[in-house]
């Protein structure tokens, strides 16, 4: 069995566009590279995500066993304080098609204001 190591990080701006990055499992700490406000650990078997929330400025931590990523199709981690869908991870597929959901939500809901 092959085990697929890609993944893509989808991480909601302050203007509430996603940004999307690509990478590989075994690459997964150097997402701060490309997304500052994002620092990634592993511990044990763990791999914890921190942020600083573009959406309320705070901190937020997360923690998930890499299980997780090879078990899964996608992971949604959101804004504790304002309880909305921060970042999506997982297979390019799933990430894109929750992407373009959420996106369109947040037209509907900003076209529906302006009226």
């Amino acid at each position: 069995m092959i085990l697929n190591t890609k993944i893509t990080f989808a991480i909601k701006s302050s203007e509430s566009k996603y940004l999307i990055v690509e990478t590989d499992m075994f690459k997964i700490k150097n997402l701060h590279d490309k997304i500052h406000f994002l620092n990634v650990k592993i511990k044990n078997k763990d791999i914890m995500f921190q942020i600083e929330c573009p959406l309320c400025e705070k901190n937020h931590k997360y923690i998930y066993p890499i299980n997780n990523f090879i078990n899964k199709d996608l992971l949604i981690g959101g804004c504790e304080t304002l309880n909305a869908p921060l970042f999506l991870l997982g297979k390019e597929k799933s990430v894109r098609k929750m992407v373009k959901l959420y996106e369109n939500i947040n037209s509907e809901i900003y076209d529906s204001t302006i009226k």
